[in-house]
């Protein structure tokens, strides 16, 4: 029920394989749904491909084991 923005990534394609659109969702606080999925402890660091955000989340996940968050 709130406003998010979706934006692509400078590294990536704008599809996948599968034709899906690729996209990080921007909360109003300006978090990413990835960057919360992560740090909560319920997505990991995605390392096969590179994006613009890879060590960032290298860092949340991280974070979520040593603070065993989520299923870490």
């Amino acid at each position: 029920g709130r406003p998010v923005r979706l934006v692509s990534d400078p590294l990536e394609s704008d599809r996948d394989v599968y034709n899906r659109l690729l996209r990080y969702v921007y909360f109003e606080d300006g978090t990413t749904l990835n960057e919360r999925l992560v740090y909560d402890g319920f997505a990991f660091a995605y390392e096969r491909f590179p994006t613009e955000k890879l060590e960032r989340l290298k860092e949340l996940e991280r974070d979520a084991r040593e603070h065993q968050r989520g299923l870490w």
